[in-house]
């Protein structure tokens, strides 16, 4: 029977039946309010400060050091100061979201003019002036239309007016307000190029949260800084021998306080240094950061700075292709010091450095950027109610699919009675999807506990077929203070990958399957591991900061949730879940090698006759292994078919037992009250001996410990892709395997198997792996990129 829901309005609809075939049948999906995330983060508002003129002096050099501050629809940016000046040109862009359904005409833009003074506080700085328009007034239909405003600068509203002049009481005393203020308006969307200069808007200390309405969250676009540091030359002499003991640092600074930094190894007794080390660093747009490179004297009290060099990120030169040596030659710099002179007080020149730095946008570029051009279909999440929970708080949910994100409203959830009855969403998301191999990740949180993760669910999007409607209740897993994973309640979800092709297989499936989805500069100019791991983790950190600052906000600690942050770090639970992921891999050979035994025992004896027939059989002819295995994999193929739509569906949702490190065939534990507690039996290892040569050792071994924890993951990946290939892990690719199979069964009964033939193709795969380093493509073999796209069982573990 079908299990009937309770739509929205008093409608019911039926869940999908499912055949004996394992496909379920076709009905009519639930009537939900469907939102397209895409669209409401396509399109942006872009706002220019011009300058200003005729100000009103408010220090007492007769000038003001002026900065501009823009209020819109809860958000807020301001320029930078610009210092005695009465008509400051500032020429800034800043960048304001705007949702389709959110209406501009209703919203007004205030522009308010400040006099900086030495205060961290606004409310010490003096008024300069404040200026309103509304933006109905601003013709904004048009993609691309600029619009220029001249607002002449008023007092703001509540502040005393005279009868025959505007004045504002300050600590100069009694001053005028004069001027006016330029700006102008456009709507335009993310892949502009002034996305490389504008500032986003940041939440304002007057803004009203916005927790009942839907809200739709974007990445930032990310860029990777390359800096060779080569050589340097004549630099100045900081020790007593006439000579120095020089190392090259760089540092990127952003706006919101977070710095990294990195340096070279210290050449010994040398003015001419040669260090060809290279560092990349992750930055986002805009491109408003500061890199200060320096070089350094190393000493064993303290070191001494030679000189530095300060660059512009936005200045520095955007580069494409792989040959970088010939596109971008490397140039001298000339070291200044903290006042920007090049030489000391007795003459003597700080030197030069011979570096190499720019931007490189196809490491982390989007696949709607680069890999493929157009969408391969759409992905509906729907997020229907959560019930069973276990205590009481506000809920929402957050869904994430690629670089988009977005959250449900806000639900209390007061009292038992609510409890049983559960929280209802019925809101249906849809997503482009561009990469079959992507994953959605769907959290629970309760903002009455400080945003604090109830449990979530990822769903490998090659694990579903197309136009399959995919529901079920998951079991929300979590981790306690204690270390312990207990169910934290039901989250009911629906996944829908839909596709144009109803098969879900052609040629643009088979074109998309052969490419990678890394981009291809990771294999033409790799960077090294510990790069991306970190570039990784700034990644995260990046976005973290940038929609924790947005309004409507997006807590820090949910986006690191939902971004899996833990998942680099060390964690015992996670190397014993690799561990049991290598059991039931081994499981599998165990089987295998059990068959063996029992045909050896002749426990049956036709079953072992045979067997023995079936070897004599291929020792006389050999041309039909081949064959035979091919055939194999196509009657595994047909024989997992029926219970494939099974296997999906355990995909949905999070593997308590795997999560703390127990194989699927070892029995869970039980609390004493009856419900299962899934415990670990171990701490995480902490360290806090206090002296550094210990805390070191102890670094080393975490460190050891991660890439022990990486490498037992990886191996265990490759044996569940592998099974996944032949067990409809990835429909379209198991799939694709099955007519490669029939294909090539048919093939070699037209051109059977010789062994001249055989010999042939063996001298040839032999050539093949030994060919010279210029006929080698670092791009990965069609067989390397089926492999990474299988979903694997890491997405059923918890991080």
């Amino acid at each position: 029977l079908a299990a009937k829901h309770a739509a929205p309005g008093g409608a019911t609809w039926t869940r999908p039946l499912r055949r004996f075939s394992g496909r379920p049948a076709t009905v009519p999906l639930p009537e939900l309010n469907t939102v397209h995330v895409d669209r409401q983060v396509a399109r942006q508002l872009f706002i220019q400060v011009h300058g200003a003129r005729n100000l009103a002096a408010m220090d007492h050099g007769l000038s003001s050091d002026p900065y501009c501050q823009i209020k819109l629809a809860g958000l807020m940016q301001k320029t930078r100061v610009i210092k005695q000046c009465l008509n400051p040109d500032w020429d800034e862009v800043f960048q304001f979201p705007v949702s389709p359904n959110v209406v501009l005409k209703k919203e007004k833009l205030s522009v308010t003019l400040f006099d900086w003074d030495l205060a961290e506080s606004q409310a010490l700085h003096d008024f300069l002036g404040w200026a309103e328009m509304c933006m109905e007034d601003v013709p904004l239909s048009k993609m691309h239309e600029k619009s220029t405003h001249t607002l002449p600068l008023t007092l703001a509203p509540g502040m005393k007016t005279s009868s025959w002049v505007k004045k504002y009481v300050t600590m100069e005393g009694d001053v005028p307000i004069t001027g006016e203020v330029t700006i102008s308006m456009w709507i335009g969307t993310m892949k502009d190029t002034t996305m490389n200069v504008a500032k986003p808007a940041e939440r304002s200390t007057d803004a009203v949260e916005m927790d009942n309405d839907l809200t739709c969250f974007v990445e930032p676009h990310m860029l990777v800084m390359h800096i060779d540091a080569i050589a340097g030359r004549n630099l100045l002499a900081c020790d007593p021998g006439g000579t120095s003991d020089p190392y090259f640092k760089v540092k990127l600074a952003e706006g919101t306080g977070y710095a990294v930094s990195a340096r070279t190894k210290y050449v010994r007794a040398t003015l001419n240094p040669k260090w060809n080390e290279e560092f990349n660093f992750l930055v986002g747009k805009p491109l408003n950061d500061k890199l200060a490179i320096s070089v350094w004297d190393k000493d064993l009290a303290y070191d001494k700075l030679i000189g530095r060099v300060n660059l512009d990120l936005v200045s520095l030169p955007l580069v494409k292709g792989h040959q970088i040596d010939k596109t971008l030659p490397a140039e001298w710099h000339t070291l200044k010091d903290n006042k920007g002179k090049t030489e000391t007080k007795k003459g003597e020149p700080y030197g030069q450095v011979k570096m190499r730095a720019y931007l490189d946008n196809e490491y982390f570029s989007h696949p709607e950027d680069s890999m493929f051009s157009k969408e391969c279909g759409r992905l509906e999440v729907d997020v229907l109610n959560a019930r069973d929970l276990k205590c009481s708080g506000e809920y929402y949910c957050v869904v994430k699919f690629d670089r988009l994100l977005a959250r449900t409203p806000v639900h209390k959830q007061r009292g038992a009675s609510s409890m049983h009855r559960g929280l209802e969403w019925n809101q249906r998301l849809s997503f482009p999807v561009y990469d079959t191999s992507s994953c959605v990740v769907i959290g629970l949180f309760n903002a009455a506990k400080s945003h604090a993760l109830v449990g979530k669910v990822r769903v490998r999007l090659s694990s579903l077929r197309g136009n399959t409607r995919y529901e079920k209740a998951v079991q929300l897993v979590n981790l306690d203070a204690r270390d312990k994973l207990h169910c934290s309640g039901l989250l009911d979800i629906a996944v829908t990958f839909k596709h144009p092709c109803h098969a879900g297989v052609g040629w643009g499936v088979l074109q998309r399957y052969t490419k990678s989805n890394i981009p291809e500069k990771h294999f033409w100019r790799p960077l090294p591991a510990m790069h991306m791991q970190r570039m990784e983790v700034r990644r995260r950190h990046i976005v973290a900061e940038t929609l924790d600052r947005s309004h409507p906000r997006l807590p820090k600690t949910v986006v690191l949730d939902m971004y899996d942050a833990k998942e680099s770090e060390f964690s015992l639970r996670l190397m014993k879940a690799s561990v049991a992921r290598m059991k039931m891999c081994v499981n599998v050979m165990e089987k295998a090698g059990k068959l063996f035994r029992y045909l050896e025992s002749w426990q049956n004896s036709f079953a072992s006759m045979a067997s023995i027939g079936t070897v004599c059989f291929y020792m006389i002819f050999p041309e039909y292994i081949i064959p035979s295995v091919m055939g194999g994999v196509l009657i595994t193929g047909i024989a997992t078919y029926p219970s494939s739509y099974d296997r999906q569906m355990e995909y949905i949702g999070m593997d308590e037992a795997l999560s703390i490190g127990q194989a699927p065939f070892e029995q869970a534990t039980k609390n004493e009250e009856g419900g299962e507690i899934l415990e670990l039996d171990s701490q995480e290892a902490t360290s806090l001996n206090p002296l550094i040569t210990l805390q070191r050792k102890y670094d080393e071994m975490i460190t050891m410990a991660q890439i022990a924890q990486l490498k037992m993951a990886n191996a265990a990946g490759f044996v569940e892709s592998c099974v996944s290939m032949l067990t409809w892990g990835d429909p379209r690719c198991t799939s694709l395997i099955m007519l490669g199979c029939a294909s090539a069964i048919l093939a070699l009964q037209i051109v059977p198997l010789t062994p001249f033939r055989i010999k042939f193709m063996m001298a040839g795969g032999f050539a093949y792996v030994m060919r010279p380093p210029f006929m080698r493509n670092p791009t990965p073999s069609p067989p390397e990129i089926w492999l990474s796209r299988m979903p694997t069982m890491k997405d059923r573990i918890f991080h």
